[in-house]
């Protein structure tokens, strides 16, 4: 599995050193709402994106091992299945990574190419629309697989209140994992719906919105584990 994560990163980086060959010197390396070319530079900034790419698996990676090597020195059984569900989240969110890099590199390739050689009368791309949908797809995944992690400092919705406990944690990652996977849906539906600059606005509007929402659920669960533990104490 993790061969062909590295495949990806790959083929992500040998697709844009493929374009570096066709490309003149300078290309369009930014673009407005509409899709069309606002500034235009060196070729070789088409490098970037797979770098990242290459930078992020590595860090998952790193991350990823610390929580094998940190698991096999635990003795309690429960620990051990707690990292290893994080693992696996883990995992999942490097894949996603790996695959997202991928589809936006092609898009920017794609749509550069395109306005270098407007001759070849590509059918035109909108990026943006294209890119809020692949996003609302990245929230869809991951909300679906955030119920799976267990309190830890590295994945997960990672606020003073969800950490308050376990179950905290539990009770607001997995109201957190259907409020993401319904910003989701409206992010692609909106991409389907609208397009230049509505596409992003709507991703931004309904993230923002869903943190606002967790946030406030997430402290409720606080104030009710708060609550319990004083009425615990006080019979005692």
């Amino acid at each position: 599995m993790k061969i062909i994560k590295w495949i990806l990163a790959a083929i992500t980086l040998l697709s844009t050193v493929l374009m570096l060959f066709i490309f003149p010197d300078t290309i369009p390396v930014h673009f407005d709402i509409n899709g069309i070319a606002d500034r235009w530079g060196s070729k070789y900034e088409m490098l970037v994106l797979p770098v990242m790419a290459i930078i992020t698996m590595i860090m998952f990676e790193f991350i990823s091992r610390f929580y094998v090597k940190k698991a096999s020195s635990v003795t309690d059984e429960k620990t051990k299945a707690e990292i290893s569900s994080n693992v696996k989240v883990l995992n999942i969110t490097d894949w996603v990574m790996s695959v997202l890099f991928l589809v936006m590199n092609i898009f920017t390739l794609y749509t550069s190419y395109s306005q270098v050689y407007p001759e070849k009368d590509l059918p035109e791309f909108d990026v943006i629309r294209a890119v809020s949908i692949v996003m609302g797809l990245v929230f869809i995944i991951m909300g679906n697989y955030m119920p799976k992690t267990r309190r830890n400092s590295t994945i997960g919705f990672r606020f003073p209140w969800t950490l308050y406990n376990e179950n905290t944690w539990l009770r607001s990652n997995r109201f957190a994992s259907y409020v993401m996977m319904i910003a989701g849906v409206i992010t692609i539906v909106g991409a389907l719906l609208f397009k230049g600059l509505a596409a992003p606005i709507i991703m931004l509007a309904s993230v923002t919105l869903s943190l606002l929402v967790v946030l406030i659920y997430a402290y409720f669960v606080y104030r009710d584990e708060r609550k319990k533990e004083n009425e615990g104490t006080d019979k005692e």
